[in-house]
């Protein structure tokens, strides 16, 4: 979804949580997939993420899709 459907409120908890959350995904991603990080550590990779603020991340997208979507 564009950046340009989303809201000021919203733009401030991209702004105060993308990079974090995607270099955090991005290493840890690689690392589940390639075996360098066991697949046992993986509940506690969630929530990490959620500390992180994820579902908020989550959220803003979901609100602006359901905006170009019609549904608000």
């Amino acid at each position: 979804v564009p950046a340009a459907f989303a809201l000021p409120k919203e733009v401030d908890t991209v702004s105060a949580y993308a990079a974090d959350l995607s270099i955090y995904w991005g290493e840890n991603y690689v690392a589940f997939i390639t075996g360098t990080r066991p697949l046992s550590e993986f509940d506690d990779y969630c929530e990490t993420l959620k500390s992180m603020h994820y579902e908020d991340m989550v959220a803003v997208k979901q609100a602006a899709l359901d905006r170009v979507k019609g549904k608000n």
